[in-house]
């Protein structure tokens, strides 16, 4: 990043601070937080200190634990993501070439030199020209490393400390390193439904309404079909 990005970088993340705390503002921003004018807060979205947020949106009601490091996401709604989530940038071959240093497969020079003229592996991975795509409901637990080119789905669970290396399905519940599969939030007929329903895009006015159905979900989601 060369110093003009940076200064431009540091102005954002002031002004964002700054602007946060107005009277009309309804997104809430801390202190030491890094943002970037690519990215984008809906209304209700809070990130706490020292987050690093370049090159995203982030959805209605999504809060972002201190100390998250995410670029170039596309994040849903009411989303919870703890402290210390960092996606992992980059790819190194393992079997493909016999050196996984990049001087031997890209032209970034990453240490400085490079031995070939053209990029030999991709390097990263995206969805739709974003590193990671996050859907709506979706609870990230504190210490989560996920890999760039992931879809985690709507309503998924993922524990702490896991490691996501692979695309997520909606509702199901991951946890470890690599995260594996320990279950899902509800069965299957509800997941569809859920999913059809999609009630993270009514407005919250009709939601706040249906506030005390939260805790049933299959009440929660009649009420919709009545």
């Amino acid at each position: 990043m060369s110093l003009l990005q940076k200064t431009h970088t540091i102005f954002l993340s002031f002004w964002f601070y700054f602007l946060s705390k107005s009277s009309f503002c309804k997104w809430d921003v801390f202190w030491g937080v890094k943002l970037d004018s690519r990215t984008t807060l809906e209304d209700w979205t809070r990130i706490y200190k020292r987050c690093d947020i370049r090159g995203t949106s982030v959805g209605y009601g999504t809060y972002i634990g201190w100390d998250s490091i995410i670029r170039n996401a596309c994040i849903g709604k009411y989303c919870s993501i703890g402290p210390n989530v960092q996606v992992i940038y980059g790819r190194h071959p393992v079997r493909e070439f016999i050196s996984t240093h990049p001087a031997f497969f890209s032209t970034r020079k990453q240490a400085g030199f490079s031995f070939v003229e053209v990029d030999l592996y991709q390097e990263n991975r995206t969805i739709n020209n974003k590193s990671l795509f996050i859907g709506n409901d979706v609870w990230i637990g504190s210490g989560v490393n996920i890999l760039e080119g992931v879809s985690i789905g709507d309503g998924a669970v993922l524990g702490a400390n896991s490691t996501v290396t692979k695309d997520i399905e909606p509702y199901a519940i991951y946890v470890g390193s690599p995260a594996k599969k320990i279950g899902m939030r509800y069965s299957e007929e509800i997941v569809d439904d859920l999913i059809e329903l999609q009630w993270w895009n009514f407005p919250p006015s009709e939601l706040k309404k249906r506030n005390r159905l939260f805790i049933d979900v299959r009440a929660f989601i009649r009420s919709f079909q009545e």
